[in-house]
């Protein structure tokens, strides 16, 4: 119950911190905040949790078609894991320093690109590597 406490406190904290400060006197802050709060921001929240259950349903028909899983992450995957790490980073240290504006949107939206690009990415491999014929022993 404590780390539920603790993610929707992280996630309240994230989510009042991308958000202009004219947007928090707005209805849909209010609404966001009846609601328990929206991760931040909630689109990424939703590309992240898509391409991870993605990655497991390809998992487990994989290992049903072929029997032969073998999980190793790409290079993408790394990168995107480096983002997400990255963005929760500039997000709590943004207030203290002061960073740059353009930096946590473009973060954002490269942690998005590289978990969309991931995602595609395992089902287009495992599509491949499902495909090919299978090794004799």
């Amino acid at each position: 119950m404590r780390g539920l406490a603790c993610v929707l406190m992280f996630q309240t904290h994230c989510y009042d911190s991308w958000l202009s400060p004219s947007a928090r006197g707005g209805s849909f802050y209010r609404w966001s905040q009846l609601g328990g709060t929206l991760p931040a921001p909630l689109f990424l929240f939703l590309a992240v949790i898509f391409r991870d259950v993605i990655i497991v349903i390809g998992a487990i028909l994989y290992e049903v078609v072929t029997h032969k899983l073998e999980m190793r992450p790409t290079l993408t995957s790394k990168a995107t894991t480096f983002l997400q790490i990255a963005l929760v980073l500039v997000t709590l240290v943004d207030p203290l320093l002061a960073l740059p504006g353009w930096l946590k949107p473009a973060v954002i939206w490269l942690t998005f690109a590289f978990t969309c690009i991931s995602g595609v990415q395992y089902m287009l491999l495992w599509t491949i590597k499902a495909g090919r014929p299978k090794e004799k022993d």
